[in-house]
C-alpha cells in the first residue's frame, strides 16, 4: 500500500463533514456518527457514516484517515503533520 497525503479541504459541520479534493468539482459529504472534541471544543476524532478515503490514502491535510467500513478522521496535533510524524 502506498501512503500519500491527499490535498483535500475538510469542512466539519454540526452533523456532516464535507470534503473537496483538489482538481475536482464534486464534493464528498458524509454524516458524523461520533465526534470527540478536546477541552476547547475542537474536533480531535470524527467517525463518519461511510468510507470517504480511497485505497492507499491514509492522510488528508491536517487529518489522519483510516477505516475499512467507515472512515475515522483523527486531527493532526499541529500544522505540517504527515503520516511519518509520531503522535503523542
Amino acid at each position: 500500500m502506498t501512503n500519500r497525503t491527499a490535498r483535500i479541504t475538510v469542512i466539519v459541520g454540526d452533523q456532516t463533514v464535507t470534503l473537496k479534493r483538489e482538481g475536482r468539482t464534486q464534493l464528498v459529504v458524509a454524516g458524523i456518527l461520533e465526534r470527540i472534541n478536546d477541552a476547547e471544543g475542537t474536533p480531535r476524532q470524527i467517525t463518519l457514516d461511510r468510507l470517504i478515503h480511497r485505497p492507499g490514502e491514509d492522510c488528508f491535510e491536517g487529518w489522519k484517515v483510516e477505516g475499512s467500513v467507515c472512515s475515522v478522521l483523527t486531527a493532526a496535533p499541529f500544522s505540517g503533520w504527515t503520516r511519518d510524524t509520531i503522535l503523542p
